[in-house]
């Protein structure tokens, strides 16, 4: 389903609980500042086991980014510097960044083009492999890329999201 709402100079993410003389009151879990732009990512990342131990808020202005399909949108959303290598394209990414990719088909099966894919973290001043797959390209499909430290370990994740376009 697709959602909007009216722009904000913020967002807050939280929940209504009963507070004093039975009245209502907004128990906000995280708060970040609006981008100003028409259209806005805000991607939530919980500190903790629940969201009772608090959300970071991370918006980005969506607004300028051209994203039709057959591209990939990649976000760092870790402490540390983030190398990536798409068939042909290689980019690195620091800390909250985010960078768009039209990667080259690095082989044909079947009919379907794909892409191998590699990724790396930067520590110490090496980059260290991390992550390896081949994903598949579709000039319809766009899709977002976020790579992240899971709460529990803190090892660093990705979690993608396709969607079509018409």
């Amino acid at each position: 389903a697709k959602y909007q709402v009216p722009a904000l100079s913020s967002w807050s993410l939280g929940k209504m609980e009963q507070g004093e003389e039975d009245k209502m009151v907004f128990k906000s879990y995280g708060r970040v500042k609006a981008t100003g732009g028409s259209k806005q990512l805000i991607l939530v990342i919980r500190k903790g086991k629940s969201y009772e131990d608090g959300l970071t808020l991370i918006p980005i202005n969506y607004s300028q980014v051209k994203f039709p399909g057959g591209q990939y949108f990649m976000m760092n959303a870790t402490s540390l510097e983030i190398g990536v290598e798409m068939g042909e394209s290689k980019l690195t990414l620091k800390p909250l960044a985010y960078k768009m990719v039209k990667p080259k088909a690095s082989r044909i099966m079947n009919g379907r083009k794909q892409v191998f894919v590699k990724s790396f973290y930067r520590v110490e001043g090496k980059f260290k492999p991390f992550y390896n797959s081949t994903w598949r390209l579709n000039d319809r499909a766009r899709t977002l890329v976020f790579f992240y430290h899971e709460p529990h370990q803190r090892r660093i994740r990705t979690h993608t999201i396709r969607n079509f376009t018409r």
